[in-house]
């Protein structure tokens, strides 16, 4: 495991700590808790972020094997998935237990979390800290204060906690209530200069507070992940920002970091393809989906050498670089024996200049099996497109078919706990 940085400061909405002190109060419950080092997998259930953190501290002190989540995640699902697996439910820091029996540890302490479920159920896998602490490769090094937005136990928020836990320098910022206003208010009460989000959390932000607001924060690291980043997008936050630097980060859970790019472009260089790099990521594209071999892979945590997984990603290959296209099951509609790319078709809608977000999916039809349908968010002041207009619109850069043919109006971007938009 890699050395703890005692000093850095988690800022909380009431107070601010260090690492040090956390681990101090997560070493006094313990005995409350009844947690000793050799404890079995263990589900520790908190009830706020505050908890979430010291949480954490404890496993760290402890080198348990747990998993960390909120009462909203338990669910029946999540509740037998995590029996089943052997874990004792306790909720932190009260120390009362649910069902669950005790087995022997693994060799190395484990570090549980959920997937994000977008493909199905979320599915429980396994990282350690060594997996999960990829922040020296794709951060900045200089000292910041990062906005930690994500949802308690996911793969993001443990990629800012184990940064915050390992990285000198690196002070943490949670957002327990990640709305735009929230965003914005927080990071210029807290002295934020580094933000990670998903793309749809910053146009949440940029659809719902003043931009005096916006450009008030004093942004020095933008990084991006967890969803499609679009040019507009890059483009948006670089006005806003011009002395920031801006990285898009690619993971999945069970993939861990693979590709991160700081050159203010969509997708990644193809060059990235040829690289075979064996102290880090290597990527290929196989049956159109990206495929990585990464020593950050939850296949990895077990100390056997790194495995190639499929992420499940669409991409395609455009003069020299790789684009993502969506999920292999989400991102292609079939209009007729047509393939449409989602990704093109919310890329031409975007360009409507009242047009804040939008979101293409298929919608079964007769005879042609599928046909597109866009939503759409309207920006604030402008006037409602109709649907004709739109549709002359999108006429001028798309083929017939991949016009959309139903349009719906929403009144707010639909998003998930995990930050990304709703399907």
């Amino acid at each position: 495991m890699p050395e703890l940085a005692v000093d850095n400061q988690v800022v909380f909405p009431e107070s601010v700590t260090s690492w040090a002190q956390l681990v101090s109060r997560a070493v006094k419950k313990s005995q409350l808790v009844n947690i000793t080092p050799q404890s079995g997998p263990i589900a520790l259930v908190v009830d706020d972020v505050e908890a979430a953190f010291e949480a954490v501290a404890l496993m760290v002190s402890f080198d348990l094997d747990a998993i960390v989540l909120s009462h909203d995640q338990l669910g029946n699902y999540t509740s037998n998935l995590l029996v089943t697996s052997g874990y004792t439910v306790v909720e932190y820091p009260s120390g009362k237990r649910g069902p669950g029996s005790e087995l022997p540890r693994p060799a190395c302490a484990r570090v549980g979390l959920l997937t994000s479920g977008s493909t199905g159920k979320p599915k429980l896998i396994h990282h350690t800290w060594t997996t999960l602490f990829s922040g020296e490769r794709c951060q900045a090094t200089r000292r910041r204060r990062w906005l930690v937005p994500y949802q308690v136990g996911t793969y993001a928020w443990y990629q800012m906690v184990t940064m915050g836990l390992f990285q000198p320098g690196q002070d943490l910022v949670p957002l327990a209530t990640p709305s735009g206003a929230d965003f914005v208010q927080t990071a210029l009460e807290k002295g934020v200069d580094s933000v990670s989000s998903t793309p749809t959390l910053w146009r949440l932000v940029l659809l719902g507070a003043k931009e005096e607001d916006i450009r008030a924060l004093s942004l020095k690291q933008i990084t991006l992940g967890g969803e499609i980043v679009d040019q507009p997008l890059l483009n948006r936050l670089r006005a806003l920002f011009p002395d920031a630097n801006v990285t898009q980060v690619y993971a999945s859970s069970e993939a861990g970091v693979a590709v991160v790019v700081q050159d203010g472009q969509a997708g990644f260089p193809a060059d990235l393809l040829r690289r075979d790099n064996p102290r880090g990521p290597t990527l290929r594209i196989q049956d159109g989906r990206l495929w990585v071999r990464s020593p950050y892979s939850a296949c990895s945590a077990n100390g056997k050498p790194a495995e190639w997984v499929d992420t499940g990603d669409c991409v395609e290959l455009r003069d020299d670089r790789v684009y993502f296209l969506g999920r292999r099951d989400s991102g292609v509609i079939n209009v007729g024996g047509a393939k449409l790319l989602v990704s093109d078709i919310e890329a031409v809608v975007l360009e409507h200049p009242a047009v804040a977000w939008c979101r293409v999916r298929g919608v079964r039809a007769p005879l042609v099996g599928n046909l597109p349908k866009a939503d759409f968010v309207v920006k604030p002041g402008y006037p409602i497109p109709t649907d004709a207009e739109l549709v002359f619109h999108c006429r001028a850069k798309l083929p017939r078919q991949a016009i959309p043919r139903f349009w719906s109006r929403l009144e707010s971007i639909p998003i998930e706990a995990s930050l990304k938009a709703a399907l």
